[in-house]
C-alpha cells in the first residue's frame, strides 16, 4: 500500500525545504491542471526551525524548479490564491494560535 497523502505532504516538506512537520488536520482537496491538490495545517514537528532548499527526487538535478526557501509573515502573502484559501479554512481559534491577524495587518 502507497503513502497517503498526509505522509506525502510530510515527505515533500523534508525534501524540498528539510524542514521536520507534523499534520495538524487537513484544511480542503481541489482540482486544477496538473491533478488533485490536498491542503494540510502542519507545524514544525521540532519548534521553530531554519528552512533551505532541499532536492526534488522526482527532477534531475539541472531540473529543480524550488530556488529559495524562506519563512514569510502570512500576512505579506494573504491575496496569494492559495494562502487565501488556507486563511479562509482556519478556524478563529487557529487564527489565533498561529497569530494571524489580517485586520491589522500593514504589508
Amino acid at each position: 500500500m502507497g503513502e497517503s497523502h498526509a505522509e506525502a505532504a510530510v515527505r515533500e516538506a523534508r525534501e524540498e525545504i528539510n524542514l521536520a512537520i507534523k499534520i495538524l488536520k487537513f484544511l480542503f482537496k481541489r482540482e486544477y491542471a496538473a491533478g488533485m491538490e490536498y491542503c494540510y495545517l502542519a507545524e514544525p514537528r521540532y519548534g521553530e526551525q531554519g528552512i533551505s532548499v532541499g532536492h526534488d527526487p522526482e527532477l534531475d538535478v539541472n531540473q529543480q524548479v524550488l530556488k529559495q526557501a524562506a519563512w514569510v509573515h502570512i500576512e505579506k502573502v494573504k491575496d496569494d490564491l492559495h494562502v487565501s484559501r488556507v486563511i479562509a479554512s482556519l478556524s478563529q481559534e487557529e487564527m489565533e494560535k498561529f497569530k494571524i491577524n489580517l485586520r491589522d495587518a500593514k504589508v
